[in-house]
């Protein structure tokens, strides 16, 4: 691969790093697949040349431990030591070794939870154990606040990704709504569409992107985060456009959504009984929360009640 593209793939213009990449991407093709190593080197995620830019330390510098391995940590020091149940990056069980270290730590695994517990904590658990423990930093006060970490609500995750919007298992009926089986499943795939992309923009913090299968969305906000889609298509044969808005503290989300029936190309299907219009809200962290979602699909009215994506 010629170095001038790679510099575009890298964002860095250094040689060895450059020299690097080429060398790994003629024997390891697959390191990050599904992705590509190009397409890894352009996401936001690859931190390749951060050291690149590192200072040369001074000559008089050695380094070394910041204790030496005979040493002893403090009895006299109270550690707490958060860990995420879930957190693949700093595990529970490594979390366990550092405990034991330390004469006077407590570990506290936090259910449900991933890498970061107490930041940015939109259960209010983790923090509330780590101020309790700031506070008066005991035994005690951690055993007084822990409560709430064995009851995290569960992960909701996703059952399959579709391919089509007739896939998708039918919404319940209420009182005043269509049976059509067609109608009733556009309302879940609507529904499954607005989750996918809250969880990629959990995962990523970005601020735009396109569909899985196409179409567009934007972002604006943190705390309360307002999408802007437009024609956005987790499946192939339905786009979504409209606007949600997360709230992440209050767990709530409120949808206001157009939904066009499309060919798998993405073409609009005229009189498809799949377009329309659909409204509501649902709560994200109740265990066995429910979806209510109103509107009019395919000229007919739907009310439809569907466990929370």
């Amino acid at each position: 691969m010629h170095f001038e593209r790679m510099r575009v793939f890298t964002g860095n213009a250094n040689p060895k790093l450059a020299e690097a990449v080429v060398r790994e991407s003629a024997k390891h093709p697959s390191l990050y697949a599904p992705f590509t190593i190009r397409e890894y080197l352009r996401s936001d995620w690859q931190e390749l040349d951060w050291c690149t830019t590192w200072p040369t330390a001074p000559a008089a510098y050695r380094q070394a431990p910041v204790l030496p391995p005979t040493g002893r940590y403090p009895a006299t020091v109270p550690v707490l030591v958060l860990s995420g149940e879930l957190d693949s990056i700093t595990t529970p069980a490594e979390g366990a070794i550092v405990t034991r270290q330390w004469p006077d730590a407590v570990q506290v695994i936090v259910a449900n939870s991933f890498h970061v517990t107490a930041d940015a904590d939109s259960d209010v658990c983790a923090v509330r154990v780590l101020r309790a423990f700031v506070a008066a930093p005991t035994r005690r006060s951690v055993a007084s606040s822990r409560a709430c970490t064995k009851v995290v609500p569960p992960v909701r995750a996703t059952a399959a990704f579709r391919t089509r919007n007739a896939d998708a298992p039918p919404a319940r009926a209420l009182a005043g709504s269509t049976t059509s089986r067609v109608r009733l499943s556009t309302v879940r795939t609507a529904a499954e569409t607005v989750a996918d992309l809250m969880d990629r923009w959990y995962q990523t913090y970005e601020v735009g992107g396109v569909g899985l299968r196409g179409g567009t969305w934007v972002s604006d906000g943190y705390d309360e985060v307002t999408f802007t889609l437009s024609r956005y298509r987790l499946v192939r044969d339905l786009a979504v456009s409209g606007t949600v808005v997360w709230n992440r503290y209050t767990h709530r989300v409120t949808v206001a959504l157009s939904t066009i029936g499309t060919t798998s190309g993405g073409v609009r299907v005229r009189g498809s009984a799949a377009t329309g219009v659909i409204a509501g809200s649902w709560d994200t962290r109740a265990r066995g929360a429910r979806a209510v979602l109103r509107g009019v699909v395919g000229g007919r009215p739907v009310r439809a009640l569907l466990t929370a994506p």
